[in-house]
């Protein structure tokens, strides 16, 4: 990649983070006539970020879907905050999930089973409701997770990925979990470490509970045969939810 953008003079790119991540750890120059590389596919991380812009790579922050043609917000280089493109209308749902409406949102979903095709319009009096909970500040966006990865814990919103991320940091060697969350009349939320193995997980829960913030709190640990995953192998939360729930009632 870096060889093709600078013999060819490349002036706009476009990459995902690990593939800028590797660019930068590589430690490549910016390729000289580069003005400004996008970046989709998710959200760079401090580290990632600060390091590219210590090589002097010219970021381009983005956020979007397949069903809004490709981009909602995009920051400008030198910013992380990311600005809705004038094409869209946003609002927040009562469940704090971004909503846009806009001429590049999709028509529809195009639904196939053995030889029958069907379009399915998930749109309500042209909002599309995704599945990101977001704030919204002006005219920029703030992007707090997905739906199904964030559960509030006394009120306050907790990001489950980032749980995940604190346990990677804190583990290295062994990160073969998932985090989950079942309702709790109190909390609202309790956090459960799931794994296909046996774990060490009091050690784990321990020492993560030590220097987490009190709302990230792990509170119990929960085995599993088999932990719920779709053809690609990414991991169904809202059904290991469901089991997980069920393993751990009365």
């Amino acid at each position: 990649y870096h060889d093709l953008a600078c013999s060819e003079n490349v002036t706009l790119s476009s990459l995902v983070p690990t593939q800028l991540v590797d660019l930068s750890e590589a430690g490549l120059p910016v390729p000289a006539g580069l003005r400004s590389v996008l970046i989709g596919g998710g959200r760079l991380d401090d580290a990632a970020y600060q390091k590219a812009q210590e090589l002097g790579w010219p970021v381009m922050e983005t956020y979007g879907m397949t069903e809004a043609s490709s981009q909602v917000a995009t920051a400008t280089v030198g910013s992380r905050d990311l600005t809705i493109l004038p094409d869209w209308q946003t609002k927040r749902s009562d469940q704090g999930c971004l909503m846009i409406k806009g001429d590049p949102l999709m028509t529809a979903y195009v639904c196939c089973q053995e030889n029958h095709c069907s379009m399915v319009d998930p749109k309500v009096d042209d909002w599309l409701v995704t599945e990101d909970i977001v704030e919204l500040h002006g005219d920029t966006v703030v992007v707090k997770g997905r739906a199904d990865r964030c559960v509030k814990v006394l009120g306050e919103l907790v990001n489950l990925v980032d749980v995940e991320k604190n346990l990677a940091v804190q583990f290295p060697e062994a990160h073969q979990w998932v985090v989950t969350a079942i309702a709790d009349a109190r909390m609202g939320s309790r956090l459960i470490l799931c794994s296909e193995a046996e774990i060490d997980a009091r050690t784990i829960i321990t020492r993560h509970n030590e220097v987490c913030k009190p709302v990230e709190r792990i509170d119990a640990f929960c085995c599993m045969e088999k932990i719920p995953r779709s053809s690609l192998g990414k991991v169904r939360y809202g059904k290991l939810g469901v089991e997980v729930a069920k393993k751990m009632s009365p």
